[in-house]
């Protein structure tokens, strides 16, 4: 999807990710032309309705006329078609079909296959696109939209599902298989594909983004191929610091999680740890290519388990936070580190961020 917000990340690695976003596409047109493809579909959520900037799209347009084969596109819930929108803003070249209705519409394609498309009209869509509809043609018949299966409300159930069908509906409307967009994840049903996106758009989707090749046999089987793209991965890790003995020990506990990754990485530090362990972001920046690719959230403790019973200052101050009730959870942590390390001479007061 081109200009997605990506609320999540800082502005750096946000603008890292649209970048990202425009150089996957160009990579699927370029595999397109040494596959020889005779035509590229896609199943909606191209851009962000919301924030796609008009550069955004010129830019789209002219890669678009550069694929020279057919683009058949499908709008979905993000970049759904009506007034003000970036498909109804912008002259598209000769080459690409815009679906721009939500009943199935049928374009021919090479060797007797025809491809009915329909968007979204609105932004929530609840119903299926199959709905008093049926195949009235011969040969082969693939259905192109933006829709939840309802299997996949499982596999990703944070995604908020739209135009929810029954796998079932495929075949009993005519069609020989669907091609859908809207899962990020890459799935092959019995009478549906899903790509998955072209780039991880959230963190803890690990892999990078895929495409599909689809082969049509000359009796209408379908075969599906997986083509990996080489956009940067997001990686949500978590580390557990609890017993810790050094900011060495901890910084080697990290390197150890981030060995396998690549990309972009957040890296929750966790657990219950020393105040006199003293971390700082530089000590885990090393741990990645670049200072960009590292989200660093402290959500650690601090292990007050022996200095609540001293009979100090510092006993007190911890006796003292822990009893009061003007302070979350998450209150009363800060307090204890900043001022336990405070009271220990240090200036480095606030955990690693």
């Amino acid at each position: 999807m081109l200009d997605r917000p990506y609320e999540w990340a800082p502005p750096t690695v946000a603008d890292a990710r649209r970048k990202a976003a425009r150089e996957a596409l160009v990579e699927i047109i370029g595999a397109t032309r040494r596959q020889h493809v005779d035509v590229i579909a896609c199943a909606g959520d191209l851009f962000d309705r919301r924030t796609v900037a008009p550069t955004t799209m010129q830019w789209l347009t002219v890669a678009l006329r550069s694929a020279t084969t057919p683009v058949l596109i499908a709008p979905g819930n993000c970049d759904f078609v009506g007034p003000l929108g970036g498909y109804s803003r912008h002259e598209w070249p000769d080459n690409v079909i815009i679906f721009d209705t939500d009943r199935f519409t049928a374009v021919d394609v090479a060797g007797g296959v025809t491809i009915w498309g329909a968007a979204h009209t609105e932004a929530h869509r609840p119903r299926a696109f199959f709905d008093r509809f049926e195949v009235d043609r011969d040969g082969v018949n693939l259905a192109l939209f933006h829709g939840a299966e309802r299997s996949g409300v499982e596999r990703e159930p944070m995604m908020e599902a739209c135009a929810l069908f029954d796998e079932s509906a495929v075949e009993a409307v005519g069609f020989d298989h669907a091609l859908v967009g809207h899962y990020q994840q890459a799935h092959f049903g019995w009478m549906h594909t899903y790509p998955g996106a072209p780039i991880a758009h959230e963190l803890g989707n690990g892999a990078t983004g895929t495409a599909v090749l689809i082969t049509l046999a000359d009796d209408g089987t379908i075969e599906r191929a997986q083509l990996e793209l080489s956009s940067p991965a997001l990686h949500d890790l978590e580390v557990d610091l609890t017993g810790a003995k050094s900011a060495r020990d901890a910084v080697k506990r990290a390197g150890a999680s981030l060995a396998e990754c690549a990309g972009i990485v957040r890296l929750r530090l966790n657990g219950r740890v020393a105040p006199d362990i003293l971390l700082q972001r530089d000590d885990f920046v090393g741990l990645v290519p670049s200072a960009d690719d590292l989200l660093l959230d402290w959500e650690a403790e601090v292990d007050v388990d022996e200095l609540v019973e001293e009979q100090t200052v510092r006993g007190q101050f911890v006796r003292d936070v822990l009893a009061s009730r003007d302070l979350s959870d998450e209150r009363r942590q800060r307090v204890l580190l900043i001022g336990l390390r405070a009271l220990g001479g240090s200036d480095v007061l606030e955990g690693p961020r």
